[in-house]
């Protein structure tokens, strides 16, 4: 039986879902429990990857500086699933990302990137495997 989870079974789902909370996160200014928020949609691995980040800079996963920053930024983003193919236990899903970011006191700087999303099956739920995410 596999575990539940809040979003459907198919890795595009799990990466839409995933980039929704980032992408509200950002834009709403609620970034002090990200990671914590983004935690149940990673793989062991990537979750661990957390937890030693969470050892060494405590709650918000972001030494003092990062917090500051990330915190004071202006965000105004989009995204699009594209694409998705599995083989097997694990999957590729496609985002292309846009939008704009500002750091305080400066004009809004557009930008754009499509990522290429890793994710795994473990036991039966697709989990993102991928330490170069956004919000990693």
């Amino acid at each position: 039986m596999a575990a539940w989870q809040p979003w459907r079974d198919s890795p595009a789902e799990v990466v839409d879902a995933y980039m929704g909370l980032l992408v509200d996160s950002l834009e709403n200014d609620e970034t002090e429990y990200l990671f914590l928020r983004t935690r149940p949609y990673l793989c062991a691995a990537s979750r661990a990857t957390l937890d030693d980040r969470f050892g060494e800079f405590g709650g918000t996963g972001m030494d003092e500086l990062q917090y500051e920053l990330l915190n004071d930024m202006t965000f105004a983003i989009d995204y699009e699933v594209l694409d998705s193919s599995t083989e097997g236990d694990s999957a590729s899903v496609t985002v292309r990302l846009h939008g704009e970011s500002a750091i305080p006191g400066g004009e809004l700087a557009p930008f754009g990137n499509t990522l290429s999303i890793d994710l795994v099956d473990e036991a039966g739920v697709w989990r993102i495997c991928d330490d170069s995410l956004p919000g990693m």
